[in-house]
């Protein structure tokens, strides 16, 4: 399986040509892949990191060199994830902003993009108890996912379970030990993990 990452949003005219999505991709380490409902190990000193949500989406099929109109073929599914991730990787000795460990991305359940109603429910419950709920608005960037199988699949062949995480993070949340993270939309649980 792989785990593309985008972090850049692709908004200079510059950053519309194909080179972006070649330049901007990182390709991550399936280690990093935590399945759902497994709890968010975060190591050393909480302040140093910060947990994003992010919207994901799986590719359902085999495929290289994809021509741009077919992509919308190769995914039909979405989830949310959440990246645990640095909060100043210069002050913590790393390389890159993006530098991943093991275990560091808890992937959620996978639903169908076409039943997304625009809308996911955030909860945060705190070690004491104390439940915060957020109303987030989620979409899937289908014009920004067709060109990343478009310009990818030129050089990579795309595989059934390869997962493309798109880069504006929906909302930060701080990696508080022992709190409780929930999101769903409708009757349909998208993630859910315990920080330790």
């Amino acid at each position: 399986m792989k785990i593309i990452r985008y972090d850049k949003v692709p908004c200079a005219p510059q950053d519309t040509d194909q080179s972006y999505y070649t330049a901007h991709a990182t390709l991550v380490a399936d280690s990093c892949a935590r399945p759902h409902m497994r709890p968010l190990f975060v190591p050393g000193d909480p302040s140093q990191w910060r947990c994003s949500l992010r919207v994901a989406v799986r590719i359902g099929r085999l495929g290289k060199a994809i021509a741009r109109k077919f992509a919308p073929r190769y995914y039909d599914e979405f989830t949310l994830v959440n990246i645990l991730e640095p909060a100043d990787a210069a002050s913590m000795g790393l390389t890159t902003p993006t530098a991943m460990l093991d275990d560091s991305i808890v992937t959620g359940n996978w639903l169908p993009i076409s039943g997304l109603e625009g809308h996911v429910t955030l909860k945060v419950t705190d070690p004491d108890g104390e439940v915060t709920t957020t109303d987030i608005a989620v979409a899937v960037d289908t014009e920004f996912v067709d060109s990343v199988i478009a310009t990818l699949s030129r050089d990579a062949t795309f595989r059934t379970g390869d997962m493309i995480i798109l880069p504006q993070p929906i909302i930060p949340i701080a990696p508080t030990p022992d709190s409780h993270v929930t999101a769903g939309t409708g009757d349909h649980s998208l993630i859910d993990f315990r920080i330790k």
